[in-house]
């Protein structure tokens, strides 16, 4: 049997592998709102959503919809019912802008020194700056931008091509066998123009900017568009379909109440508060965050472990890691 291990270089050892951290962020008023609909709510026949398997196993709340939907998936909550104690349960809860509000209300009630849900809710619905037991491994926020290169999902289209060649991925994303070609590619671009600038983003992005991509990520964009771009089969089933949602369930009241449970995602992560308006009817994305050079780089040692008949040899690897 094979396995890989790494681990730091002890005093004095060279290291074999090079180390990419990789983290990226969603604005969370439409991170919320995808949870929600993904990972919380019954999903609607008519929208293409699958029923999530790991939220039907994991998801678990300390609080309870105004009206319940019956679901298979309660029976876990049994226990802390007869405890006197509030449970809901995936697909307990309508896809609707009512029972969104009835959520949000419930779930900001709670505050940091409160769970309000299994480690599997915790993970999907709060803040990623969360301080508790399960995030103790990420820390504070500060911690967060020094370990980890942090992207932005809104900016996908402008970050994918580096992040797919530092990440050694570009062959990976290219393979023939997902639809169309390709993982992901821009709006309005082929799989075959998202590999030429994953071969060579540096000079595909000079091609086709006046800046370079440094001097463009790093200027405020406040337009969110909904156009994704094309994700493969696996992709598009897990898609909720926020972003053309958040009108329709939120208001400026449930908006104030995401900013203060949010708040410390939103300065570590440079994501402006949003006031919705007529001139500003989705949330402001911001700018690229400004890390110095090497943020998210790091060297270990790497290794290939096999066991065998009761011992084991340790062989290593030259290679790079992605968290």
């Amino acid at each position: 049997m094979l396995s890989t291990w790494c681990r730091s270089p002890s005093p004095g050892e060279t290291a074999n592998s090079r180390v990419l951290s990789t983290l990226v962020v969603r604005n969370p008023y439409e991170r919320l709102l995808s949870g929600y609909l993904g990972q919380v709510a019954r999903p609607s026949n008519n929208t293409g959503m699958n029923w999530d398997t790991a939220a039907s196993a994991n998801m678990e709340l300390y609080f309870e919809p105004a009206r319940r939907l019956p679901t298979k998936f309660d029976s876990s909550c049994r226990p802390r019912r007869r405890e006197g104690q509030l449970c809901s349960r995936y697909g307990a809860w309508e896809a609707s802008p009512a029972a969104f509000a009835d959520f949000v209300h419930k779930l900001t009630a709670f505050n940091g020194s409160r769970r309000f849900g299994s480690a599997f809710a915790i993970d999907h619905l709060a803040p990623i700056t969360f301080r508790s037991q399960i995030r103790a491994c990420l820390g504070s926020s500060p911690n967060l931008t020094r370990r980890y290169k942090v992207l932005k999902l809104e900016r996908q289209a402008e970050w994918y091509p580096m992040w797919i060649n530092e990440s050694a991925l570009t062959r990976f994303a290219g393979q023939p066998h997902w639809p169309g070609g390709c993982f992901w590619r821009a709006p309005n671009s082929t799989c075959e123009q998202m590999h030429e600038a994953s071969v060579d983003p540096q000079r595909h992005w000079l091609e086709h900017h006046a800046q370079s991509p440094q001097q463009q990520l790093l200027q405020p964009r406040q337009a969110r568009s909904c156009n994704h771009g094309s994700a493969s089969d696996l992709v598009r089933g897990h898609n909720a379909g926020a972003c053309p949602k958040m009108g329709a369930f939120y208001t400026a009241e449930l908006v104030a109440r995401v900013t203060a449970f949010f708040a410390s995602d939103l300065r570590a992560f440079s994501y402006p508060p949003w006031r919705p308006s007529a001139d500003q009817p989705m949330p402001p994305i911001g700018p690229r965050l400004a890390q110095p050079p090497g943020t998210g780089e790091g060297s270990c040692v790497c290794g290939v472990a096999s066991k065998a008949f009761g011992s084991s040899l340790a062989v290593p690897l030259v290679s790079t890691v992605n968290e």
